[in-house]
């Protein structure tokens, strides 16, 4: 229903048009969904499995660290970018028709929502270890509950924006709710620190990328989204002992081949 019913509320405040505007950039949103689906398919098995070791409660933060930091990275450079992915022809092929070029306003919005529900998936552990499954539902409502309320008061304002911002609302709500459940159930010290620090330069390098003389040119861009790892060593974000295993393993693949 929330992936669907933005376009109801949207075709009877604003018409047909405005439906097919916000569909084409809401589509755009498969490149994060996809991802995501794709963690979770993964995730499920995962963390039913390893939480019978000792050590699985650090194992679940760690991974949490790196699927948002890993949603981060793809946040960032769609929104950098998707101007220019939405201009490129293939022949005749190309993303989605000129007309529809102005939808891309909403896919910030939208990958936003999918990074929430990406942190809602990781908060299920400890509804499943414990088998209090009949939360999700309350859960659920919810977050639809949000989403109507938001539909209604945010399109007649901002128009196609509101409904992004309405899915974001609802994503936000679910993870939230989740996690004060989970955490009862099965508490896990995520690295809340580190996740503020990737927020914040996340945050700074999207609003640069936002300013005129650096969203019109593609270089910038590029030079932009290159200094995203270089701010987060400096910042701290790496851990070192992580960027070791990392080096070893390079290493040792290396030799290896």
């Amino acid at each position: 229903l929330m992936d669907t019913i933005d376009r109801v509320f949207i075709e009877r405040l604003m018409g047909v048009d405005a439906v097919g505007l916000y569909q084409n950039g809401a589509k755009l949103g498969m490149f994060m969904a996809l991802f995501v689906t794709a963690f979770r398919f993964a995730w499920h098995p995962f963390f039913l499995s390893t939480s019978k070791q000792d050590d699985a409660r650090d194992i679940f933060a760690k991974v949490f660290t790196y699927v948002i930091t890993a949603c981060g990275v793809v946040f960032i450079f769609f929104s950098l970018f998707i101007e220019n992915i939405v201009r490129l022809h293939i022949g005749r092929f190309s993303l989605i028709g000129q007309i529809y070029w102005e939808s891309t306003i909403v896919v910030p919005v939208i990958f936003l929502a999918y990074i929430f529900y990406a942190a809602y998936l990781n908060f299920l552990i400890g509804i499943y270890l414990y088998k209090k499954t009949r939360y999700l539902p309350f859960i659920t409502v919810g977050g639809m509950l949000g989403n109507l309320v938001a539909l209604y008061f945010l399109i007649p304002v901002m128009g196609i924006m509101g409904a992004a911002w309405a899915r974001l609302i609802a994503y936000v709500i679910m993870a939230v709710a989740l996690y004060l459940v989970s955490r009862k159930l099965y508490p896990v010290s995520y690295e809340w620190t580190r996740i503020l620090k990737l927020a914040v330069i996340i945050s700074v390098v999207f609003f640069i990328g936002q300013i005129g003389t650096v969203a019109s040119s593609l270089w910038l861009k590029i030079l932009l989204f290159s200094g995203l790892p270089v701010a987060l060593y400096i910042t701290g974000f790496m851990d070192p002992r992580e960027l070791n295993k990392m080096k070893t393993l390079l290493i040792t693949n290396g030799r290896n081949k």
